[in-house]
């Protein structure tokens, strides 16, 4: 709709609307006035009329009650009562029925009189058609009457009526009863036959023929609500009703507990009514004819500068910068005039600025376009092998993965580990590593099909989607070639390198559902190959997940096994060769768990050491041992030396020296007491750090020990470099002395090479007397074994050694 048409609309509205509110104002409110009136007219009608009908009906009631109480009618009645029946010849009998007719003419005929004996029998009415006894219609026995009674539909009689019976008592004994038939139209105009005044009685029922308010539920609740006394009902009002074509008014006849109505409708009222909107419509036809006119004439004047500005813009629009509007006015459209032009003189200019500029841009475009793919090739390639990512990797295989059209294709994912890629690092230097990591990318490039994907997961690690296959042994084979691509050496520059890997195969769906799954449970099935001797693959089981949890559950438990006392330190005694005593002892990390009970230390250490966990048990351990050791010093035990294990990590923690410094403080005990026991494959594991950290425990007072020598690189070039105190051989040799003579070998030229450099010899593993004989023989300085005592608690040691003590003194 233009705009000038929508001012004319409106102008028109704002001219119309006022008086079409007014009208239905006017006219809501005259329906209301008028419903009033006809509504208290009504209610006024209904209370005049009902008192009227009750009055009529107590008439009669006074009028059966009369008659009960005449002389001639209970003459006649006795006679009967006392078994005289004289009928027609009774000298009272003419009497009784030509005062019954003289009543019934007074009533016009509307009203019927009966008389009966004590037992319902006809004795004579002023209706000489209808002679029934009472016995025959009615269920209620003469001599049960004791007052009178409306009777509201009379079964004695043809005609619809009701009944008012009293009964005749002499002496206190009921004779006989008078029974008044009682028409509608004895009531005249109260109770008119176009039905529209009715009673409602007190079991929702209706006098006479009347149908009521049958059919009409919701007025008919309300009569019966104001018949109950429900809702705080009045003795006379008005039922309500939407309109004036049927308007009750009710009047409660409390004598009888009936409910008068009657019905007007208000047509008077309407016809008023309906004169209201016509006139008002006339007028508003007049306002409309005039509103029209006006609002042409200045919906013209109005919108003539717009037209000009729009057909101005349209020229804009297509093209024509150039364009200007000549409106001329001092009012707001002069304003937008003026506003156009100057505004179309800065599009001008900056459509020049512009296309000036597209045309730089569209050479960037190219630029940017190159960029976008360097950085995409950043996103989701590893920078030293050019391989895909990880997050490229989970991104293409998700697609793989729910895409469609692959149907029931089988996947795998195979994660890739290096094999010990750390010493190529730590020997060869990370410049060396970076190229071995290249040449293996290349070499597993040419394994793999088009279709598959290969990705550097981080450092040493790779994973591989295999997208299609159709038997395990597929997936075998192709694991096998991968495990085989690395045997052959690699040349990096002027150097060799020589390195294995291990492989986890996770098989969808078997394994997972998810790639984040699948690659979880490869990783799990890697360390297995890795953990079972490298240089492998493995398939995917549940009891390796179970493993895993395994460990989380144990870390879990390592995280909480201070606070929870369920760590406790064990000591096994070590024994002097020559004098037999207990010079010293080693302490040994036990773990009682409440979830899973004893754990092994071969099982807790290497998850310890994993999670980092060992440093705060090992320096636990530490404080713990010293301070056993400082109360066995102070019972008079004498001078003995105990010896900790220090793990691999530990020796990494800066922290572990001043953990050692700090013992005489917190312990009160000498750290010539203490003996840090460290292993071959610990020591020879970054060497140099190990040394300086040997150096700086040796300058605090402590002595170091060698623990399970014989077992590792076994360099006796390394002994001259380390300030070590004592050589631990380890218990596989210990074990064969007796039976293989190079196991009893090699330990007689451990014992003689370490006694020639100073160093005293301990034996672990000790067990029998053979053992110890053979060890004494080699001049063996200590023995530690179950032949002298396992691990004790230290209750029990400090047992043993009070036993010892009593034996030596």
């Amino acid at each position: 709709m233009s705009i000038q048409k929508s001012l004319r609309l409106s102008l028109v509205l704002m001219a119309c609307l006022p008086l079409i509110f007014l009208t239905i104002f006017t006219y809501n409110l005259s329906y209301k006035k008028y419903m009033d009136l006809a509504t208290q007219s009504t209610v006024e009608l209904a209370k005049n009329y009902g008192m009227g009908f009750q009055s009529q009906l107590n008439s009669q009631i006074a009028e059966v009650e009369g008659l009960a109480n005449g002389t001639n009618i209970q003459n006649l009645v006795l006679e009967n009562y006392n078994g005289v029946t004289l009928g027609n010849d009774s000298p009272y009998y003419t009497n009784v029925t030509d005062l019954f007719a003289t009543a019934s003419d007074y009533a016009g005929n509307n009203v019927n009189y009966y008389l009966y004996d004590v037992n319902g029998y006809y004795i004579t009415s002023s209706d000489n058609t209808n002679t029934d006894d009472w016995q025959e219609h009615m269920a209620i026995p003469v001599e049960d009457i004791t007052e009178t009674k409306i009777l509201q539909c009379s079964p004695l009689d043809e005609i619809e009526s009701i009944d008012v019976v009293s009964p005749i008592i002499i002496k206190s004994q009921i004779v006989g009863l008078i029974r008044a038939n009682i028409t509608s139209r004895y009531f005249g105009s109260f109770i008119p036959e176009d039905g529209s005044a009715f009673i409602m009685t007190n079991d929702g029922g209706y006098l006479f023929t009347s149908t009521g308010l049958t059919g009409q539920r919701e007025l008919e609740t309300q009569a019966f609500n104001c018949l109950n006394g429900a809702d705080n009902a009045k003795d006379y009002g008005h039922l309500k009703a939407s309109s004036f074509k049927n308007i009750y008014g009710f009047c409660k006849l409390s004598d009888s507990n009936w409910l008068y109505l009657i019905k007007q409708q208000g047509t008077q009222y309407q016809q008023i009514l309906a004169t209201l909107p016509i006139t008002m419509s006339i007028t508003l036809i007049i306002i409309l004819m005039i509103a029209i006119w006006v609002s042409r004439i200045l919906s013209a004047k109005y919108t003539e500068p717009i037209f000009t500005l729009r057909d101005n813009m349209t020229d804009a629009s297509s093209g024509n910068l150039d364009v200007k509007c000549d409106v001329a006015s001092d009012d707001e459209f002069g304003d937008l005039s003026r506003m156009f032009n100057s505004m179309m003189d800065i599009i001008s200019n900056n459509y020049k600025e512009l296309s000036a500029s597209k045309a730089a841009l569209e050479v960037s475009e190219q630029e940017l376009k190159k960029n976008y793919a360097h950085i995409e090739q950043l996103a989701y390639h590893d920078g030293l092998t050019g391989l895909y990512n990880r997050v490229a990797f989970m991104k293409y295989a998700y697609k793989i993965f729910h895409d469609a059209s692959v149907g029931a294709s089988k996947h795998a994912i195979f994660f890739i580990d290096l094999d010990n890629f750390k010493n190529i690092n730590d020997t060869l230097g990370h410049d060396y590593g970076d190229l071995l990591l290249k040449d293996v990318s290349d070499r597993m490039l040419s394994c793999i099909a088009s279709d598959d994907i290969l990705a550097r997961n981080g450092g040493d690690e790779f994973l591989i989607l295999k997208n299609r296959f159709d038997t395990v042994d597929d997936l075998e084979n192709f694991a096998s070639q991968l495990v085989n691509v690395v045997h052959h050496p690699f040349i990096l520059n002027d150097e060799t390198a020589v390195v294995s890997m291990s492989v986890g195969i996770a098989v969808f769906p078997n394994n997972g559902l998810t790639v984040s799954e699948l690659i979880k449970n490869a990783d799990i099935a890697m360390y297995n190959a890795k953990n079972s001797g490298k240089n492998s693959y493995r398939f995917f089981d549940s009891y390796m997940e179970d493993d895993v949890n395994r460990k989380n559950d144990l870390a879990d438990i390592l995280s909480h096994v201070i606070d929870k006392n369920e760590i406790y330190l064990q000591y096994q005694p070590q024994v002097n060769v020559e004098s037999g005593q207990v010079t010293g002892y080693e302490a040994l990390m036990r773990i009682e768990s409440e979830l899973v009970g004893f754990i092994s230390p071969a099982e807790f250490i290497p998850i310890a050491e994993e999670t980092g966990i060992i440093n705060i048990l090992g320096e636990w351990a530490l404080i713990e041992a010293c301070n056993f050791n400082q109360v066995l010093i102070k019972s008079g035990f004498g001078p003995l030396r105990v010896s900790v294990n220090v793990s691999t990590t530990q020796l990494k923690d800066d922290h572990l020296i001043d953990i050692i410094k700090s013992i005489p403080e917190k312990t009160g005990m000498d750290l010539k007491h203490l003996e840090i026991e460290i292993t071959e494959s610990v020591l020879m594991n970054s060497f140099e750090h190990n040394l300086k950290l040997i150096n700086q425990m040796k300058e605090l007072g402590c002595s170091i020990a060698l623990d399970d020598f014989g077992t590792g690189y076994s360099s006796f070039n390394y002994l001259t470099q380390i300030p070590i105190d004592t050589l631990k051989i380890d218990k596989s040799f210990i074990d064969g002395i007796c039976s293989n003579e190079k196991d009893r070998c090699i330990a007689d030229s451990i014992i003689d090479l370490a006694h020639k450099m100073d160093i005293s010899v301990v034996a672990e593993g000790v067990e029998d007397n053979e053992q110890l004989q053979i060890l004494q023989n080699q001049f063996c300085d200590t023995l530690q074994g179950y032949l002298f005592s396992k691990p004790l608690n230290s209750t029990d040691f400090i047992e043993l050694l009070s036993k010892h003590k009593t034996l030596h003194d």
